[in-house]
């Protein structure tokens, strides 16, 4: 039973690494494509273009929110880790961690993750 739980455990993360890579959220960017009329500004309020990774991870709003994740991460670990896209976004396993830690830091992630997607448009 423990195996197959992991197994849903990656295929889970391996489903959101697909959407965020194939671009299947939609940005303000892509939604200034599809209606001239709407903004492609920011949803946060920062006043840059809303593109994929700004969303995701360079918008200020954002970068709080991550550097907090990255920090309680570190705490739980018991290593320090350095916020970067591909480990918080992609799920690459960073040179800092242990192997043993990775199923930890992937469920954090994960869990980052769809908090921020939850509240995608807020």
């Amino acid at each position: 039973m423990e195996g197959s739980c992991n197994n849903f455990h990656v295929t889970h993360i391996q489903n959101h690494i697909i959407k965020i890579c194939h671009g299947a959220y939609i940005t303000p960017a892509k939604l200034k494509k599809m209606d001239p009329s709407s903004s492609d500004l920011c949803w946060h309020g920062c006043g840059q273009v809303g593109i994929l990774i700004h969303m995701l991870w360079h918008c200020p709003a954002v970068k709080v929110f991550w550097k907090e994740v990255v920090h309680s991460v570190s705490l739980i670990i018991q290593t320090k880790i350095s916020p970067c896209p591909l480990v918080g976004l992609l799920g690459y396993r960073t040179a800092q961690v242990k192997p043993k830690k990775d199923w930890e830091i992937g469920s954090a992630f994960l869990a980052a993750k769809r908090l921020m997607l939850l509240n995608w448009r807020t």
